[in-house]
């Protein structure tokens, strides 16, 4: 321990917070919260210590804090310290890690939507659904079934759907409320009503002898019946909660969620994670803060904590947090940890291969290019057509995983000789010149997918910044496969396709090209659109755009009928298109 943490430690207060303790190259390195801050930060360098823990502490040569008043407030300031800074050694929820849900959107004519981000000022959600559960099947049923908006925007008369008895178009707001109330009831396990309602229309379509419509009818009743009973256990009780179970070994920590809606599971949803700090109670609060700051929240949640933590908690998400209480919910808890333990077994040693694997890559790389951090690496990628349309993207990786919160994306503006190497200078310069501009950290390591053409742009524009960076290229070989490491000096280093590092590199390469090419595809799309559709009289942007989110290409457009055009224009805007189109 060096002077300055030691004098830092000694004048740390015994009041609640949060402390983020810093390595050498002062980087955030690990973020928790503290009842006592100055007992807590204290106990890293007191008393015996496994590797990990050891690791994470022999890393650590600064720290700051933060005082606040209570628990609470420091259960919501260390969720968003980790949000913001995702240091290295906290438990981290994966990018994407949202569950999918199905939702009723809150709009004038609400649609059916299967989503997996969780808002719910934007409607009713069902779910998480569990990956047992034929999610896409449900999703498509009961779209079939109920009269939801199946439009993108508000329909101005009957749409395709309409005709095949799957929309409705000026309904009376108590239309679309009773098929709201009909999907709460299927979600809840109670079927009995819409199966009736399925059946007597299958009756109603018998009598009629439209024997079409009766075996849909018939079908339906199948296949609500199976799906919404498949992957979900029923229990002998009627209680909506969720269990988080937990099981900790040889370092490693597996975090296993129940959501239980009416007695029946729902989903279950599990984590692994690499710990450095066996403050268990702590790591299963700062995980529970961000995984229901992403996902729906149950109104009651079993989980073995302390008393501090169930409350942190239970004030900041307005819902109960508690340990189990009675005999059936310590049976269900007790199944959750049980869980873990299986999934524990089970994963282990995929989750341990992973990391290693990474690991090593990242020490193989830092041997190559003689650095001792690479946390942060950004790597950039150009794309045009024909030097026209030109974008770039870029993508981030931390401590060795892509985070695609951070992933950027450029319309380039350069024209006057247009170039793929005055391309690189103008993307690099836009990116490091607004960092340098508002004091933010520079990465470790700039990436560029190219070979000493793009890797002498990217130089020339971190030169004319004044500014230094550790800079390489990924070249490609003649099949377009990764092949070489290109130096700022203009070696190339032959990578080894054995290896752990080969994969690595060529993953990021990989990520990088789709990110920007789909980025191209996309303005490409709408270019055309612009170019072709442009002159169609009564046709503004407004109207071309919703085209555009709605159709994409141009064939697509062809191709559209009449009624569903319509839903989108009036008649003589549409006469004026198809004018158009049918000169294309």
């Amino acid at each position: 321990m060096n002077d300055l943490l030691k004098t830092k430690l000694k004048l740390i207060p015994h009041k609640p917070g949060c402390y983020l303790w810093k390595d050498e190259f002062d980087q955030i390195i690990y973020i928790g919260k503290a009842k006592d801050l100055y007992n807590r930060t204290h106990s890293y360098f007191n008393g015996p210590k496994d590797n990990k823990t050891s690791k994470l502490v022999s890393n650590i040569k600064d720290l700051e804090y933060i005082v606040v008043n209570n628990v609470n407030e420091a259960l919501i300031l260390e969720n968003n310290l980790i949000k913001t800074h995702r240091p290295k050694y906290n438990i981290l929820l994966k990018d994407g890690s949202n569950y999918p849900y199905i939702m009723i959107t809150n709009e004038q004519y609400p649609r059916l939507k299967y989503v997996r981000t969780y808002d719910k000022n934007k409607g009713i959600y069902f779910g998480p659904l569990a990956d047992s559960t034929n999610k896409y099947q449900l999703f498509n049923l009961l779209n079939s079934i109920f009269p939801f908006n199946k439009c993108n925007h508000q329909p101005h008369q009957k749409c395709i759907y309409y005709d095949l008895h799957q929309c409705i178009n000026q309904v009376q707001p108590q239309t679309y409320e009773k098929a709201i109330a009909e999907v709460k009831e299927i979600f809840k396990g109670n079927l009995d009503h819409i199966l009736a309602i399925l059946e007597n229309k299958e009756q109603h379509a018998v009598a009629k002898l439209d024997f079409e419509n009766a075996q849909k009818y018939a079908e339906q009743q199948k296949a609500l019946t199976y799906i919404i009973n498949s992957g979900l256990v029923q229990l002998d009780n009627n209680e909506s909660f969720d269990v988080v179970g937990f099981y900790e070994k040889n370092n490693y920590l597996v975090i296993i969620i129940f959501n239980y809606v009416k007695g029946k599971l729902l989903n279950k949803s599990a984590d692994t994670f690499a710990i450095y700090d066996h403050e268990i109670n702590e790591l299963i609060t700062s995980f529970l803060m961000q995984y229901y700051s992403q996902n729906k929240i149950s109104t009651k949640i079993i989980v073995s904590l302390d008393d501090d933590n169930l409350l942190a908690l239970s004030q900041r998400f307005k819902t109960k947090f508690i340990n189990a209480q009675t005999k059936f919910h310590k049976q269900i808890l007790k199944l959750a940890f049980d869980n873990a333990i299986l999934y524990f077994d089970s994963n282990i040693k995929s989750v341990i291969n992973k990391q290693n694997e990474l690991d090593e890559a990242l020490n193989q790389l830092k041997q190559i290019l003689k650095l001792s951090d690479l946390s942060m690496i950004e790597c950039f990628d150009n794309s045009n057509i024909n030097l026209s349309l030109p974008i770039a993207g870029m993508i981030v990786y931390q401590n060795g995983k892509l985070n695609n919160k951070l992933n950027r994306k450029y319309n380039l503006m350069t024209t006057k000789n247009a170039s793929d190497y005055h391309f690189m200078i103008e993307v690099i310069t836009r990116r490091y010149q607004r960092l340098v501009s508002q004091h933010q950290k520079l990465p470790n390591l700039i990436v560029v997918d190219g070979g000493k053409l793009q890797v002498n742009a990217a130089l020339y524009a971190l030169e004319q910044l004044q500014i230094s960076i550790p800079l390489i290229g990924l070249k490609k070989d003649q099949k377009h496969k990764t092949n070489a490491i290109v130096l700022a000096n203009g070696d190339e280093i032959i990578l080894d396709r054995k290896s752990v590092l080969y994969k690595f590199l060529a993953n990021m390469q990989n990520d990088v090209h789709n990110y920007a090419i789909s980025f191209l595809r996309n303005k490409h799309t709408k270019s055309i659109f612009n170019s072709l559709l442009n002159d169609v009289q009564g046709l503004g942007k407004k109207r071309l755009n919703e085209l555009l989110n709605y159709y994409d290409s141009i064939n697509d457009l062809k191709s559209a009928s009449d009624q569903e055009l319509l839903q989108f224009l009036p008649k003589n805007v549409l006469v004026n298109l198809r004018e158009k189109l049918n000169k294309i």
